[in-house]
Parts: C-alpha cells; structure tokens; sequence
C-alpha cells in the first residue's frame, strides 16, 4: 500500500514539473515576435517624393507601374498583404516592370532604381514572413523600400524635367 502512494506522488511530481517547462516555452516565443501596425509604418519618418504632372499623365496608360503605386500606398497605410504573399507574385510584378518600361524614361539611372526597389521588396519580404525577425528590422526594411520608392519617382520627375527643359533649349 506504502508503494502504490509512493508510486503516485512520484508520477504527479514528473507530471507537474513537466507541464511547467512547456509552459515557460510557449511564454517566451511570444515575445520575439512582434507584428507590425499601421501605426508603426505611419510614424516612420523620411522623405516621400511623388511623380509629378508630367510623370502621372505618362503613366496613366501603363498598368503595372499603376499597380506598384497602389501597393506602395497600401504599404504606407499599414496593409503588408502584398508583401506577405508568395515570391513569385512580387518577382512577376518587378520582371513585367522592368519589361515594360516607356522609352522616354528607359535610361540607366531609372532602371537601376527599378532594381534598387526590386531587392529592398524581396528583402522585406523576407523578413516579413519569417517569424524570428525583430519589430525594429522589419520597421527598417519597411523604410527602405517607401524611400527607393521615392528615389525612383524623384530620378523620373529629373529626367522628365530634363527632357522638358532641353526642348526648349534654343539651337545655336
């Protein structure tokens, strides 16, 4: 009779110890991971360029530039749903981008900033879906594509001004 108390007291001892341990597991993952707010993304600060006249009437007509817009201002709202898809879907937009691009703005700086763009979106891409990434590197990923964003429509408004201002340069 000694042994069967014996024999239970030892099997709740191991029991209880137990589901401790996995409780202190389960609390302390939580806690690496943080999600991002629309509130987060709002309060990041650096400087947006927008296109201008000229820049929005020449890409009224082309779709997938449209379409990037779109994605980048849900991103500055706060939506990551783009960005948290699969890779192929923000490859494809990037490839039919750099396929399509007008000749007026097809020049080496423009395309590189389309590159620029393209790999600061895989990266926070990457860095979104992954569950061990820290809130402030996700925020910074998050910042670097809003600013080569802005880089690439400031290097568009440049050379659509450049090429405003160079056709009423008077010949000599």
């Amino acid at each position: 009779m000694k042994s069967k108390l014996l024999y239970i007291i030892v099997i709740s001892l191991i029991v209880f110890t137990c589901e401790k341990k996995t409780d202190n597991t389960e609390s302390q993952a939580p806690k690496n991971v943080a999600d991002l707010t629309s509130s987060d993304i709002k309060n990041l600060k650096y400087t947006d360029y927008i296109l201008g006249n000229d820049g929005s009437k020449l890409f009224i007509n082309w779709k997938k530039f449209q379409e990037l817009n779109i994605q980048m201002g849900y991103l500055k709202q706060g939506d990551l749903s783009f960005f948290k898809n699969e890779k192929a879907e923000v490859k494809a937009l990037f490839d039919s981008l750099k396929t399509t691009v007008p000749d007026t703005i097809n020049t080496k700086p423009i395309v590189s900033r389309f590159a620029v763009l393209e790999t600061k979106s895989l990266k926070l891409q990457d860095n979104l879906n992954m569950d061990n990434i820290e809130k402030a590197t996700k925020l910074t990923s998050v910042k670097e594509v809003l600013v080569a964003f802005g880089n690439l429509n400031l290097q568009i408004n440049k050379k659509l001004e450049f090429d405003a201002n160079e056709y009423f340069k008077p010949v000599d």
